[in-house]
């Protein structure tokens, strides 16, 4: 019986150690960025200027489901899926 306790204590003692390691190994060699990364070089400088501005937007439609009106478990209601048609709805709406 002593053997065993032992043999399990060292086992839970290697899961502790390697999650120790695990995590102090994640924390050591965490990325940190620059505070300004290089994203495009122009192999022809000519093309785009220093003063070119551009934006972006970026619109996380999802799948035309959740609208104001969609009952969602996640938020103490009972659908998970809405009906068909109101997916529609909601897409006709996106669109235009």
């Amino acid at each position: 019986m002593k053997k065993i306790l032992k043999a399990l204590m060292y086992l839970i003692l290697l899961v502790v150690a390697g999650f120790v390691f695990l995590i102090g190994y994640g924390t050591i060699s965490d990325y940190q960025p620059q505070p300004e990364e290089v994203v495009y070089t122009s192999s022809n400088p000519d093309i785009l200027s220093d003063t070119l501005e551009m934006s972006l937007m970026i619109w996380n439609i999802g799948y035309c489901g959740l609208s104001s009106d969609m009952d969602f478990f996640y938020d103490g209601g009972k659908q998970v899926f809405p009906p068909k048609e109101k997916v529609r709805e909601n897409l006709n709406g996106v669109e235009s």
